[in-house]
């Protein structure tokens, strides 16, 4: 048996905990306010899915923004509660306002059941 894989896996998990829990937060209240909201099933786990993905993007960028690593898991509420289209939306403007200069709703996301 190789100890060393178990060893080292754990290791990674210790370190990466914040992260890790910071997607886990998104994924869970993002799940939460789809099922409250009646969204499908696919319509769930795939706006889950990226929510926590983008969580644990944004949770290894606290100490960039002076924020201590242990927030994470408020990023992570925040991620979920907002969605994946309202952060589409969000990137969206701020792109355009990088862009254009300005703010414009041509990218506003119309299909969300």
């Amino acid at each position: 048996m190789n100890h060393g894989f178990w060893e080292s896996s754990l290791k990674w998990i210790a370190e990466n905990a914040p992260a890790i829990w910071s997607g886990l937060a998104a994924i869970g209240v993002s799940s939460l306010m789809n099922i409250k909201d009646g969204k499908p099933k696919k319509y769930t786990v795939t706006s889950s899915l990226v929510c926590g993905i983008i969580a644990m993007s944004l949770s290894g960028m606290m100490t960039y923004f002076g924020l201590p690593g242990d927030a994470s898991s408020l990023v992570g509420g925040v991620v979920g509660f907002l969605g994946a289209d309202k952060l589409r939306d969000i990137a969206n403007a701020i792109v355009n306002r990088r862009i254009n200069g300005t703010d414009t709703q041509e990218g506003k996301n119309d299909n969300q059941q």
